[in-house]
């Protein structure tokens, strides 16, 4: 947690904010891809300067080198600028006439004082008007990370430019554009576009407000008192003056949210949502008196829930198939197996050290050969009905009856409940998710009637569900 009341150039004591740099803007809005809130506090209003990035100091070196070529003329471009090297002549033959690193001045909105610097101006012969701002950009992915005509016309930094220009001269077709470099591929591309003053005054006004949220945030001397958004941690050089998980906004927050209400799979159950209306009194039940045959069941079901509660659990872990062992799974009671069940006889095992029988011998001279079967063809027959589909999320149950007593039968049921989920990411939205698949299977015995199936299914249905957010959650990496 950092505490504090600057006193500076840019921050008033009292948190006014002064001055603001058209980068501070961007960095405060957080539908940008690095936009975060809290990062502009810690730049603006803690004043920190954060360590470089790689990326950060490939574009200062591709800065460097590009001004060092249209001052001098001296060919010292590296690997990255000079592929765009014939891009870099085509801007200098459009205008003869240039200013490189120039600051803004004369721009204030609402009150506060708007710096920048400026890249690349260009002008005419004979001209005094700016005909022309290139910022020069660095990406790892132009097609990617580049952006179009369209945003650039609402793009926070040269919208500033161009009212910057527009306060001072220029022409009423100003050029404008990005020039892009690639720092992975040998790549560039220049996008150009051009503002109007009607697209200005809209997106000044926008700016306004986005300004607006920036002067609140400077007024707090808590940097947690800011919201941050945790997805953009990954390139932060502030991230290690921000620790905290409070206020902190999460990209697996939707992801969460849709685990929140339990699966119920039962159609008697409710959701968690619905307020279940008071049950009604009931009149007191009168005990009927139970046979044997339920007694033994019953006694059977202590055993198993007395095995249950003193067995360790498995501990869980994805196996093969992205089969998830249940916590609860029972293990087997060596106690339970020991105890003999009246009338029950064991099938015997088969007899070890036996002799194969010896195959029988048949006199195939005189019988003729089989006719070969007609090849069969592919397909189902006609007439034949369509095999049902199988579910998303499927719920299957297998019964058989395992063991006997004297006077009844008691059934173990296999109860199976497997679940399944995809996510999807917008390649425009680095917020949301990438392509991630995650399935969980689960299966469970269950000694009783449907009361007890039911509930167990619920039970399995409500891990998976768990656990599907768990593996979702580590399957699922945010766009940086």
């Amino acid at each position: 947690m950092i505490i504090l009341v600057p006193v500076g150039k840019y921050v008033a004591p009292d948190g006014t904010l002064l001055s603001s740099s058209a980068s501070a803007i961007v960095t405060s809005d957080e539908t940008t891809p690095f936009g975060c809130l809290r990062k502009a506090w810690f730049e603006v209003r803690a004043g920190l300067k954060g360590a470089d990035t790689k990326s950060l100091e490939m574009g200062n070196l591709v800065h460097a080198q590009v001004e060092h070529y249209l001052k001098t003329g001296q060919d010292a471009l590296g690997k990255e600028a000079r592929a765009g090297k014939e891009m870099i002549d085509k801007i200098r033959e459009m205008f003869p006439l240039f200013q490189i690193e120039q600051w803004i001045d004369a721009l204030e909105i609402d009150g506060v004082k708007i710096r920048g610097r400026i890249d690349f101006i260009g002008r005419h012969v004979g001209d005094d008007r700016i005909r022309g701002i290139i910022d020069w950009k660095t990406s790892s992915d132009i097609a990617k990370w580049g952006k179009t005509r369209n945003q650039l016309k609402k793009d926070t930094q040269m919208l500033i430019y161009r009212q910057a220009a527009e306060n001072t001269g220029c022409a009423s077709d100003l050029y404008m554009a990005h020039a892009y470099f690639g720092t992975v591929k040998r790549e560039h591309e220049l996008v150009d576009t051009s503002i109007n003053r009607e697209q200005l005054s809209a997106g000044m006004d926008d700016i306004q407000k986005k300004l607006a949220v920036l002067k609140a945030a400077v007024k707090e001397t808590d940097s947690y008192a800011v919201k941050g958004d945790k997805s953009k941690c990954g390139r932060c050089p502030y991230a290690v003056h921000c620790t905290d998980k409070q206020g902190v906004v999460s990209v697996m927050s939707s992801l969460t949210d849709r685990f929140k209400k339990k699966l119920i799979i039962d159609d008697k159950s409710t959701t968690p949502d619905v307020v279940a209306p008071p049950a009604k009194q009931e009149a007191p039940k009168v005990e009927t008196p139970t046979t044997p045959v339920q007694d033994e069941i019953a006694a059977l079901k202590a055993k198993l829930a007395a095995a249950e509660a003193t067995a360790k659990p498995p501990a869980p872990g994805i196996q093969a198939g992205n089969i998830i062992t249940p916590p609860d799974q029972p293990k087997s009671d060596p106690k339970l197996a020991a105890d003999p069940v009246p009338g029950f006889s064991p099938i015997p095992a088969p007899l070890k050290d036996t002799p194969p029988a010896a195959p029988e011998m048949h006199n195939t001279a005189a019988v003729p050969p089989a006719p070969a079967e007609p090849p069969k063809s592919r397909g189902r027959p006609p007439g034949a009905k369509n095999k049902p589909k199988e579910e998303a999320t499927k719920i299957e149950m297998e019964a058989a009856v395992t063991q006997k007593t004297a006077s009844g039968l008691v059934l173990i049921t296999r109860v199976k409940v497997s679940l399944g989920a995809t996510v999807k990411q917008n390649p425009n939205d680095p917020k949301c998710f990438e392509f991630a698949r995650a399935d969980i299977g689960m299966e469970r015995d269950v000694v009783g009637g449907d009361e007890e199936v039911n509930a167990a299914r619920r039970t399995l249905a409500d891990q998976c569900a768990t656990m599907l957010h768990e593996e979702l959650s580590k399957l699922v990496v945010p766009a940086s």
